[in-house]
C-alpha cells in the first residue's frame, strides 16, 4: 500500500530549461541598478564561478548559488552582507522563475493525491532553496507539498540517502509505503532504491529512445504522463506495489 509520494521538480512537475546566461545578465543589470559600476565581464565571471564550484564539488555534496555569488561579489568589491546577498540571489533567479512552466496535469495530480489522503513531498537537487520554494509557490504546488526539500538546504543531493531521510523522518512512514516520482534514473530512481522506496520513472520530458532503466537501476513502474503516474499510485494504494 502506498501512503506517500515524493516528487522531483525539474523534468517531473515542471519543464526543464536553460536559464543560466539570462540569470547572470539580469544580475548584472540589478547590480548596476543599485549604483555600482560593474564591467560586462561580470556575467562571464558569475557563470564561470558556478561551473568551477560545481566541477570541484565532492560527490553528492551540493554547491549553493550564494557560495558562487559571494565569491564573485567579493572579486568585484561589492557588498556581501546577508541582505545584499539574498537580494542578489533573488535577482539572479528572476528570469528562471519567470520561465518555469508546469508539466500538463501537475497541479491536478497533486490535488488528486491530496484528496486521496496521501502525504506528498518534494525533493529537488538545486543550488538555491529560495528558487525551489518560490517556484512551488508561484505554480501553486506549495499547498500540497510538505515538506519541500532541496539539496541546497540539506547539503547533499540525490541519490544520497541523507536527503531522502529528511522526508522519511518527518513522515514516519515505512519506506515501502512511499513512492518516488522522478525523471532521472541516476538521481531519483537510484536514490529511492537506496532507502527502500518504490519508484516511478516519468519519461514525459525524455528524448525519444532514452532508456527506461540502467543495468542496476530499474524503476518499479514507468509513466509517460503525470496522469499515468496518478493511475499507478492509485492502483498501488489499493493493491500494493508490483
Amino acid at each position: 500500500m502506498i501512503r506517500g509520494a515524493i516528487f522531483d521538480l525539474g523534468g517531473t512537475l515542471i519543464h526543464p530549461g536553460e536559464f543560466e546566461p539570462g540569470n547572470a545578465q539580469t544580475l548584472l543589470r540589478w547590480v548596476r541598478g543599485r549604483g555600482f559600476a560593474v564591467p560586462d565581464d561580470f556575467v562571464g565571471a558569475v557563470m564561470a564561478q558556478r561551473q568551477a564550484l560545481w566541477a570541484a564539488r565532492a560527490g553528492t555534496q551540493e554547491v549553493t548559488a550564494d557560495q558562487a555569488l559571494r565569491a564573485v561579489l567579493e572579486r568585484y568589491r561589492l557588498p556581501t552582507d546577508a541582505e545584499f546577498l539574498a537580494d542578489a540571489e533573488r535577482a539572479f533567479f528572476a528570469p528562471e522563475l519567470e520561465g518555469m512552466r508546469p508539466l500538463p496535469g501537475a497541479v491536478e495530480l497533486l490535488a488528486r493525491l491530496s484528496r486521496d489522503g496521501l502525504r506528498i513531498g518534494l525533493i529537488s537537487n538545486a543550488s538555491s532553496h529560495y528558487l525551489i520554494v518560490e517556484c512551488c509557490r508561484r505554480l501553486l504546488f506549495a499547498p500540497y507539498l510538505e515538506p519541500i526539500v532541496s539539496s541546497a538546504a540539506v547539503g547533499w543531493g540525490k541519490p544520497d540517502p541523507r536527503i531522502f531521510h529528511v522526508v522519511l523522518r518527518q513522515w514516519g512512514l515505512p519506506p515501502a509505503e512511499i513512492t518516488m516520482v522522478g525523471d532521472t534514473l541516476a538521481a531519483d530512481i537510484a536514490g529511492a532504491q537506496t532507502v527502500g522506496l518504490q519508484s516511478i520513472l516519468l519519461t514525459a520530458t525524455h528524448p525519444p529512445g532514452a532508456p527506461a532503466f540502467l543495468e542496476s537501476v530499474r524503476p518499479d513502474a514507468v509513466a509517460k504522463t503525470l496522469a499515468e503516474v496518478g493511475d499507478i499510485i492509485e492502483q498501488w494504494s489499493r493493491t500494493g506495489a508490483a
